[in-house]
């Protein structure tokens, strides 16, 4: 199975996540009127979700899916190599690339071996 890696991106950090359908993703994070449509099925749990505003700033996609496990370990990279940290398109760009080597370096890939080796932004304004 193939999945999809991608970091939130919040004026005050980035977070590394991991995604069958990137389109969900996506309009889970941006589109507050597809939120509205989750509401209706589960309420108001996570009342802070429902807000008008988008939940990310931008969302940093990895341009080509990988393998599943491939995906998640990269994810679980995500503190190890700083992205907690980062700041901004930019940094949070470079960490990613550093999980998806440090995840394909483990599986014998050299580099990751998985696309172009930048992100691609989806929405926000890198």
């Amino acid at each position: 199975m193939k999945a999809h890696l991608y970091a939130a991106l919040w004026p005050d950090g980035a977070q590394a996540f991991v995604t069958i359908d990137p389109d969900t993703d996506r309009l889970f994070w941006i589109e507050a009127d597809y939120r509205k449509g989750i509401r209706r099925g589960v309420g108001d749990a996570y009342a802070g979700i429902w807000s008008g505003k988008p939940l990310a700033e931008g969302l940093l996609m990895w341009p080509e899916p990988m393998p599943l496990g491939l995906a998640l370990e990269a994810a679980g990279l995500w503190e190890a190599v700083g992205g907690g940290r980062a700041r901004g398109g930019a940094a949070a760009a470079a960490a990613l690339v550093r999980c998806v080597d440090r995840a394909g370096a483990g599986a014998g890939e050299r580099g990751g071996g998985f696309g172009p080796r930048r992100p691609v932004w989806e929405t926000g304004s890198g």
